[in-house]
């Protein structure tokens, strides 16, 4: 028997049941070819055409099957067309018509969608829990919901809703990865990661959960591993500005100023208005010096949004306009609930603009505020008992010259070693490499494989080995290299006893003044976790005395100790001296390193663009009341301080 209209309507639909989407819609157009204006056909069609992403077509016969029949169905299946041609305001209207009858719930979830793409965040609050009253186990409904929710900047209860998704669609790749980014704005580090490693396990190049490990991996002070997230985050999907912006922020931490410029520029041109990329790139210029340009960025902006506030607020105080600064800050200030992470780098902000006012109290109180968030923690004894360790791995009698044109620059972090790279940097004989891990790598690996004595002298001459060829090749004419990581005072009895050829330029300052202004730098490395407390400040200042004190006979010659108060009450002496305890010649250039083209990658960055100053030297006492913890624990290390 030869089969008519009905049979290809009824195979139509049996396709369509089972998802050949194609082969239905191939006969649902020869069942519109002799029944043009059946509007339930019209209405399959559009939705077999519009799941087939051939929008134009399903459009049109939604349009065709509203015409004639201006119902519920038709204005719902209309509607989801537009939304997905990106027709916002008409769909919204379509889904209003449609919120009346069986289909009203399906009605409010389109709405909700429609909503928040529109920025009507209340509205589609709204529409999304009338919709979860009705279905309220459904795991699609819940992670719309939860995405408004995070928008709304409340991501504790964003985490509640995507956890309620996760139970209906356990495993979730899309909604795993937007519950890491919630937990992540709420502080649960732990819980972002767990969340985004699970997403990843299904779908390894998921581009949402990698902008979140990227971000986090920032966060914790990794920024290896946070560059690896943000360039798969990028191929994975490369249109997307977010991607972009991460890699730039991670790029400038890593010092890589010209490929971050060049990464958010590519952010800006694929997203014009994103305000995370105006605010990178004003940042990016805030660290060049530019801050007029950064303003100039910015001038336009009036979102009043918390990232462009924030970086608004640094321009104004490199500028000197600390009034102005600060009644931004304490406008745009994000409650701790709403975004922690960037609630604590305003807490520093603020600290720096009411420090610039001569409000100590102030400043000390959104300090306290900032690493208070700042997860952190320090063991006393653990960090003595490492020390330790490590001058267990030095027992060798140092021979030969290993290391030879090396310059090591260590000290505390805040004690004045980013400004002595600078002055060595302005010698027409030496290359700057920044704070290079390797020592500490390469520390930690002959920790964990060196047993036997009789290997000792052979391990220490591998180790050599591996470091120099960690350093960047010096140009043409250089003949000294600068390895600036404040840390590698750890690594003084491996230094001597592997690499004795290469020199130590220990930086030394005020321990008290050190103590204050590592509590009021946002570190982000995990090692400088004994920051968040001025008891730790204390503890961990007492073990480096000591453990300086150790060395310093041992090492002789190789280490020079350079004051910072010297440095900046006397420059050119201080720098002569200097340079002679590293066999260079004087050069002028390196009484002005401020004229350095180089960028700082350090918190320091600001800093050194100013010729040498003096006025940090005794900051310590206006806050010697809030410092007590640190002080009392310098007193008892060194009673005759």
């Amino acid at each position: 028997m030869k089969k008519g209209p009905a049979d290809w309507l009824e195979q139509a639909r049996r396709l369509h049941k089972a998802g050949d989407l194609e082969g239905a819609l191939g006969l649902y157009r020869r069942c519109l070819e002799i029944r043009a204006d059946h509007p339930d056909l019209l209405v399959m069609a559009a939705s077999a055409a519009g799941a087939l992403g051939e929008l134009d077509e399903a459009e049109r016969l939604a349009r065709r099957s509203r015409d004639i029949r201006d119902d519920q169905v038709s204005n719902l299946t209309l509607g989801r067309v537009l939304l997905e041609q990106g027709a916002l305001e008409e769909a919204v209207r379509c889904f209003e018509h449609a919120a009346a009858g069986p289909a009203e719930t399906d009605a409010h979830y389109h709405r909700g969608r429609a909503l928040r793409r529109l920025g009507r965040l209340d509205e589609a609050e709204q529409a999304l829990r009338l919709t979860i009253g009705e279905r309220p186990g459904d795991g699609a409904v819940w992670n719309e919901l939860g995405v408004v929710l995070f928008v709304l900047r409340k991501p504790v209860d964003a985490t509640e809703a995507f956890r309620r998704s996760l139970t209906a669609r356990p495993g979730h790749p899309n909604t795993l990865s937007n519950l890491g980014a919630a937990y992540l704005k709420s502080g649960d580090q732990e819980g972002a990661e767990e969340a985004v490693r699970e997403a990843l396990k299904s779908t390894p190049e998921h581009p949402g959960a990698l902008a979140t490990l990227g971000a986090l991996e920032r966060l914790r002070g990794r920024l290896a591993p946070a560059l690896d997230a943000w360039e798969r985050c990028i191929q994975s999907d490369p249109g997307a500005a977010r991607g972009w912006v991460g890699l730039a922020g991670t790029h400038q931490a890593l010092g890589r100023l010209e490929e971050a410029g060049e990464a958010y520029r590519r952010a800006l041109d694929l997203d014009p208005g994103n305000e995370d990329a105006v605010a990178g790139m004003a940042e990016w210029l805030e660290w060049q010096g530019r801050y007029e340009e950064g303003m100039a960025l910015l001038e336009d902006d009036v979102s009043g949004s918390p990232p462009i506030s924030l970086v608004r607020a640094r321009l104004l105080r490199r500028l000197d306009r600390h009034d102005e600064a600060r009644r931004l800050l304490e406008a745009a200030l994000p409650r701790v609930e709403e975004d922690l992470p960037l609630h604590r780098q305003f807490a520093f902000s603020l600290g720096d603009v009411c420090d610039g006012l001569g409000d100590f109290d102030g400043a000390w109180a959104w300090y306290s505020e900032g690493n208070r968030l700042a997860p952190a923690e320090f063991d006393a004894q653990a960090h003595r008992r490492q020390l330790g360790r490590w001058d267990g791995l030095s027992a060798a009698r140092p021979t030969g010259h290993a290391g030879q044109g090396v310059i090591f620059i260590l000290g505390m972090p805040r004690s004045g070693t980013t400004l002595v790279e600078q002055v060595l940097a302005a010698h027409p004989l030496v290359t700057a490499c920044g704070e290079s891990p390797a020592l500490g790598r390469l520390a930690h690996a002959l920790a964990a494989g060196e047993s036997s004595p009789q290997t000792g002298e052979q391990a220490l001459a591998e180790f050599a080995r591996e470091y120099m060829a960690s350093l960047p090749a010096s140009p043409s004419g250089k003949t000294r290299v600068t390895d600036k990581m404040p840390l590698n005072y750890q690594y003084l009895g491996l230094i001597r006893a592997a690499l004795p050829g290469a020199r130590i330029v220990h930086c030394r300052r005020d321990l008290r003044d050190v103590g204050l202004s590592c509590f009021c730098t946002d570190f982000i490395d995990p090692e400088l976790g004994f920051s968040r407390r001025s008891d730790w400040i204390g503890d961990y200042l007492a073990a480096y005395d000591r453990h300086l004190q150790h060395w310093r006979e041992p090492l002789g010659q190789q280490m020079v100790s350079l004051d910072y108060e010297s440095l900046v009450e006397e420059p050119e002496t201080a720098i002569r001296r200097l340079l002679a305890s590293v066999d260079l010649p004087w050069d002028e250039g390196c009484l002005r390193p401020e004229e350095q083209r180089r960028i700082a990658a350090t918190a320091s960055h600001a800093q050194v663009r100013r010729s040498i100053y003096r006025s940090s030297v005794g900051r310590w006492r206006a806050y010697a009341h809030h410092l007590r913890p640190m002080l009392d624990r310098l007193q008892r290390a060194d009673p005759g301080a």
